[in-house]
Protein backbone atom coordinates (compact mmCIF):
# COMPACT_ATOMS: atom_id res chain seq x y z
CA UNK A 1 0.00 0.00 0.00
CA UNK A 2 1.45 3.36 -1.03
CA UNK A 3 1.07 6.65 0.78
CA UNK A 4 -1.45 7.89 -1.78
CA UNK A 5 -3.55 4.71 -1.39
CA UNK A 6 -3.86 5.27 2.34
CA UNK A 7 -4.69 8.99 2.09
CA UNK A 8 -6.09 10.45 -1.14
CA UNK A 9 -4.75 13.91 -0.21
CA UNK A 10 -1.28 12.60 0.65
CA UNK A 11 0.15 13.79 -2.67
CA UNK A 12 -0.13 17.37 -1.52
CA UNK A 13 2.85 18.66 0.42
CA UNK A 14 1.92 21.04 3.23
CA UNK A 15 5.13 22.70 4.44
CA UNK A 16 3.37 24.37 7.38
CA UNK A 17 2.01 21.06 8.66
CA UNK A 18 5.40 19.37 8.21
CA UNK A 19 7.19 22.20 10.03
CA UNK A 20 4.70 22.08 12.90
CA UNK A 21 5.09 18.31 13.21
CA UNK A 22 8.88 18.55 13.18
CA UNK A 23 8.88 21.35 15.75
CA UNK A 24 6.49 19.55 18.09
CA UNK A 25 8.55 16.35 17.86
CA UNK A 26 11.77 18.24 18.48
CA UNK A 27 10.53 20.07 21.58
CA UNK A 28 8.29 17.35 23.00
CA UNK A 29 10.87 16.56 25.68
CA UNK A 30 11.73 18.40 28.87
CA UNK A 31 11.39 22.20 28.56
CA UNK A 32 14.77 22.60 30.29
CA UNK A 33 16.38 21.02 27.20
CA UNK A 34 15.12 23.90 25.04
CA UNK A 35 16.98 26.40 27.26
CA UNK A 36 20.39 24.82 26.65
CA UNK A 37 20.20 24.55 22.85
CA UNK A 38 22.44 27.02 21.10
CA UNK A 39 21.79 28.13 17.54
CA UNK A 40 24.37 25.80 15.97
CA UNK A 41 22.98 22.75 17.81
CA UNK A 42 19.45 23.65 16.80
CA UNK A 43 20.55 24.21 13.19
CA UNK A 44 22.24 20.79 13.12
CA UNK A 45 19.15 19.10 14.62
CA UNK A 46 16.87 20.69 12.01
CA UNK A 47 19.33 19.75 9.25
CA UNK A 48 19.36 16.11 10.41
CA UNK A 49 15.57 15.93 10.73
CA UNK A 50 14.99 17.41 7.28
CA UNK A 51 17.48 14.98 5.72
CA UNK A 52 15.76 12.02 7.41
CA UNK A 53 12.32 13.19 6.28
CA UNK A 54 13.46 13.71 2.69
CA UNK A 55 14.89 10.20 2.58
CA UNK A 56 11.60 8.70 3.75
CA UNK A 57 7.97 8.87 2.69
CA UNK A 58 7.98 12.66 2.45
CA UNK A 59 10.87 12.60 -0.01
CA UNK A 60 9.10 9.96 -2.07
CA UNK A 61 5.96 12.12 -2.23
CA UNK A 62 7.96 15.19 -3.23
CA UNK A 63 9.78 13.21 -5.93
CA UNK A 64 6.51 11.78 -7.24
CA UNK A 65 4.92 15.25 -7.33
CA UNK A 66 7.92 16.78 -9.13
CA UNK A 67 7.82 13.99 -11.72
CA UNK A 68 4.10 14.59 -12.27
CA UNK A 69 4.77 18.31 -12.67
CA UNK A 70 7.58 17.72 -15.19
CA UNK A 71 5.45 15.30 -17.23
CA UNK A 72 2.55 17.76 -17.22
CA UNK A 73 4.80 20.61 -18.40
CA UNK A 74 6.36 18.45 -21.14
CA UNK A 75 2.90 17.44 -22.35
CA UNK A 76 1.78 21.07 -22.26
CA UNK A 77 4.82 22.14 -24.31
CA UNK A 78 4.26 19.35 -26.85
CA UNK A 79 0.58 20.20 -27.12
CA UNK A 80 1.35 23.88 -27.76
CA UNK A 81 3.74 22.89 -30.56
CA UNK A 82 0.96 20.95 -32.26
CA UNK A 83 -1.11 24.15 -32.53
CA UNK A 84 1.69 26.21 -34.07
Amino acid sequence: QTVSDADPGADEFDPDAEAATLASNMFAGDSADADVLDEETLRQMVNDIVREELQGALGERITRNVRKLVRREINRALASREFE
